[in-house]
Parts: C-alpha cells; sequence; structure tokens
C-alpha cells in the first residue's frame, strides 16, 4: 500500500462577536458552560457575555443597541411589550 498524504490541519474559522447580556441565573449556564467549553469559538463565534443585575439596565442597553443599528424592522419582542398600545 501506497503512503497516505497527511491532511493538511483546517484552519480555525473566521470570529465573529456576538454580545451578549444576561442576568445570571442558572437559566444561563448552557450559555456559560458552552463558552468555559470553548463550543462559540469552535463554530466562528467570539462571545463577550456582559453580565446584568438589573433588568432595568438591561433593557436600556437593549434599546440603545436596537437605536444604533438604526434598525427598520420591530422592537425586540421584550421591548415591545413595553409600549403603549
Amino acid at each position: 500500500m501506497a503512503p497516505s498524504a497527511a491532511a493538511a490541519p483546517a484552519s480555525p474559522p473566521e470570529l465573529t462577536t456576538v454580545r451578549v447580556g444576561m442576568i445570571p441565573s442558572l437559566a444561563g449556564a448552557p450559555l456559560l458552560a458552552g463558552a468555559d467549553l470553548g463550543i462559540f469559538e469552535r463554530n466562528g463565534i467570539e462571545l463577550e457575555i456582559t453580565p446584568f443585575t438589573d433588568t432595568a439596565a438591561a433593557m436600556t442597553q437593549v434599546v440603545t443597541a436596537w437605536c444604533r443599528s438604526r434598525s427598520r424592522g420591530p422592537l425586540p419582542p421584550l421591548v415591545g411589550r413595553a409600549q403603549a398600545p
């Protein structure tokens, strides 16, 4: 048998930064575990987690980010519920 050529190692994917705000709780455990295990990086995501302890502060960041994006789409669901009819 002829020796097989060694496969060249795959280059790591280019990372896309994703910013996530979360209120620390058990519900966020999968997100934190995935970050600790490097799952996001292996799939091309650089995760930036910002912990919030105040829901109002978190909502301010959501609205600010939406306004800065100049999105013409609908408001995020949590913000949409806060609007008056």
